[in-house]
């Protein structure tokens, strides 16, 4: 059932007897009780992973609490309470990844050192790394899948010149290393075959030519990727957002291949285009998608919030709290409903959570409008819905979107009507 008339949906906005909820306001919340969060002085890193107690998202940082209990600078929030991974030795824990190196899958934290937790311990990784790791990736260059580390000056005593290769025994230089800088990784296939991408500042690496800032190691050489950037690169991610799969980059940068950008562009494989259309800034420091594709969002997170991409436009998020600062992102569904969930620094949410925030919207919507999550269709849900009605201001950002499109409209209202009270699993 999905209403097309005008008279009819006059009707229902007459019906709603719940007050509208304000669009573009109050978007982010933190949902425990006693309002804690993360006591510290920074969340800098955020992975999801289920250690075969459910799934978990990993927080990572410079901070010694969460939820009140002493940690390392890593903890594990299960959506309703907060647990301690001691004696990771990783702090500041700057990038968190999920790698099998032959044991089984387990949580690999990266810092002062490299770490492997297997859900109950920490064991150093071939002997640990020298500081500072700010970047993993997972990529099979030919030999097996490997767990690349960018920032390490030395990893398993052995010097790695800021790149280095765990195979799952033994550490190895990548590509004669780079001299400075690592920020960030990523696998991309540009249509030559999946490829391992780096980016950092001043990044000059051991080839006959310097390609500033980012570039390709295909296993046996470096590549530039056009011209590059021509300032530091922050964070990478691979996202279709069906034109094809394309290598997002944020950083401090005003031009990429020679073309103007606020610190956003986009890499095919062999051109750059711009991507800062609707962005307040050029400080992204990282990337989360968010749900499954084909209804995946790509949010940018960085300066004072997020921001989510759709057709070929950033609609940017309302100011964290407490006029915080994100430097991680990651999506997790914590029972609810999946959620962007964003930590950083100086963010204070209203019930008092420090450093860590996540969007109330759920990605993809009330997918049987249960707008409310009570897990039943009614009329708190048609008055959330009508009370959004006509709302475009992106994904995330309207609170009666039932189809997670952006914007709440007539078949957001089909969707609902179609369930009228019926429970939603």
């Amino acid at each position: 059932m999905c209403p097309t008339s005008d008279s009819l949906l006059s009707s229902l906005l007459a019906m709603a007897l719940v007050s509208p909820i304000a669009r573009g306001q109050d978007v982010w919340e933190w949902p425990e009780s006693k309002g804690i969060g993360v006591a510290g002085s920074q969340v800098l890193s955020m992975g999801v992973w289920n250690d075969g107690s459910g799934p978990g998202l990993y927080v990572g940082g410079l901070f010694s609490q969460a939820g009140g209990i002493a940690v390392d600078g890593i903890a594990r929030w299960s959506g309703k309470e907060w647990s301690a991974l001691p004696g990771s030795g990783a702090m500041p824990v700057e990038a968190i990844i999920v790698f099998d190196d032959g044991q089984g899958a387990a949580l690999f934290a990266g810092g002062s050192t490299v770490a492997r937790w297997n859900g109950a311990m920490w064991a150093p990784v071939g002997g640990g790394a020298t500081c500072c790791v700010h970047a993993f990736a997972v990529w099979n260059d030919g030999t097996g899948d490997a767990l690349f580390v960018g920032g390490a000056d030395e990893a398993g005593g052995k010097p790695v010149n800021g790149l280095a290769k765990w195979d799952g025994k033994t550490w190895s230089k990548v590509g004669g290393g780079v001299d400075v800088g690592v920020s960030s990784l990523a696998v991309y296939d540009d249509g030559t075959g999946p490829s391992l991408f780096v980016g950092g500042i001043m990044v000059k690496f051991f080839s006959p030519t310097d390609y500033w800032h980012v570039a390709k190691w295909d296993g046996r050489a470096w590549a530039p990727l056009g011209s590059g950037t021509n300032d530091r690169v922050h964070a990478m991610q691979v996202f279709d957002d069906g034109s094809g799969a394309k290598l997002f980059v944020s950083g401090d940068f005003t031009t990429a291949g020679g073309i103007a950008s606020k610190g956003m562009a986009r890499w095919d494989g062999k051109a750059w285009t711009n991507a800062d259309a609707g962005l307040n800034n050029g400080d992204y420091r990282d990337f989360a998608i968010v749900g499954s594709q084909p209804k995946a969002t790509l949010y940018a997170c960085g300066g004072g919030s997020a921001a989510s991409w759709r057709n070929g436009f950033w609609d940017q998020l309302p100011q964290l709290p407490g006029s915080g600062t994100a430097y991680a992102g990651a999506g997790f569904d914590d029972g609810s409903g999946m959620r962007l969930h964003v930590g950083g620094a100086s963010i204070g949410l209203p019930n008092g959570a420090k450093n860590i925030a996540r969007l109330k919207q759920v990605i993809g919507g009330g997918p049987c409008g249960d707008l409310t999550g009570d897990g039943f269709v009614n009329q708190q849900d048609l008055g959330i819905l009508l009370g959004d009605f006509g709302c475009t201001a992106g994904i995330g950002l309207c609170p009666g979107d039932c189809d997670g499109d952006g914007d709440t409209d007539q078949a957001d209202l089909g969707i609902l009507l179609a369930n009228w009270e019926k429970p939603c699993p």
